[in-house]
């Protein structure tokens, strides 16, 4: 277990002092902010963060080095020490008289795309493994969520998964004598072994299908699915959900 120092700075305010927080090996520095907001600061989930800056330093006196949200912490305490600061600025009506750099900071913050992350025990299950699988597939079109909206990309992934994994379960070839699962999906299916997990397979059912036909049709309603990096997506989502 890592330990990490860390605090929350909007210009000269404080939003979250130095604390000491235990971190798991291989968790990131996007999800030590994404912790710290969901249980210390909860009120920044309302507002739009133009920027984030993360410094890291063996001292609270230096500025430190600047790091990529990305970046695994354990990896960075070993060389850079275990003091973190998260300088954010937080979009303001006020800046609508400069909107000339407002413009060029949120531009740049649409191109930066980030997908989330999963951290699973050391042998993960077969629908973990599936979280995986479409994070992967959604990667590797280059599709990813703005910052502020990666808790949502995760919720997404993992909602999805659940229910190509229902459909699995309860048999894909069942499934496609009505419907027929989208070309670009079929990789996530067929991977329930009803032999090797020593279970028969359950019946399909109206409400649990129209439960995860509810969970994905939301999404539809968001603005980050009509973005273009994920215009590959959309077709196969729509019609995967619309036949649950």
């Amino acid at each position: 277990m890592t330990v990490a120092k860390t605090r929350i700075l909007n210009g000269y305010i404080t939003l979250f002092p130095w604390k000491i927080i235990n971190v798991k090996e291989s968790l990131t520095i996007q999800d030590l902010f994404e912790h710290i907001v969901d249980q210390y600061v909860p009120q920044l989930k309302e507002e739009i963060l133009e920027n984030i800056e993360v410094r890291c330093s063996e001292t609270k006196e230096q500025t430190g080095d600047e790091v990529e949200l990305r970046c695994v912490i354990s990896d960075i305490v070993s060389v850079f020490g275990g003091l973190f600061t998260f300088h954010i600025k937080i979009f303001s009506d006020e800046n609508e008289s400069q909107p000339a750099n407002t413009f060029d900071i949120l531009k740049n913050a649409v191109k930066e795309r980030y997908q989330p992350t999963f951290i699973f025990s050391q042998n993960p299950k077969m629908n973990d493994k599936l979280k995986l699988d479409i994070l992967s597939y959604i990667s590797s079109h280059k599709g990813g969520w703005t910052f502020d909206a990666v808790s949502i990309g995760k919720k997404f992934i993992r909602e999805l998964s659940d229910a190509l994994w229902y459909v699995d379960k309860c048999g894909s070839k069942t499934f496609n004598d009505k419907y027929t699962i989208p070309v670009e999906f079929s990789q996530f299916v067929d991977r329930f072994d009803p032999v090797k997990d020593k279970k028969g397979r359950p019946l399909f059912t109206y409400d649990e299908l129209n439960f995860h036909s509810q969970n994905l049709t939301a999404y539809f309603k968001m603005s980050w699915i009509e973005h273009p990096c994920f215009a590959f997506l959309k077709p196969s989502l729509i019609k995967f959900t619309n036949d649950l």
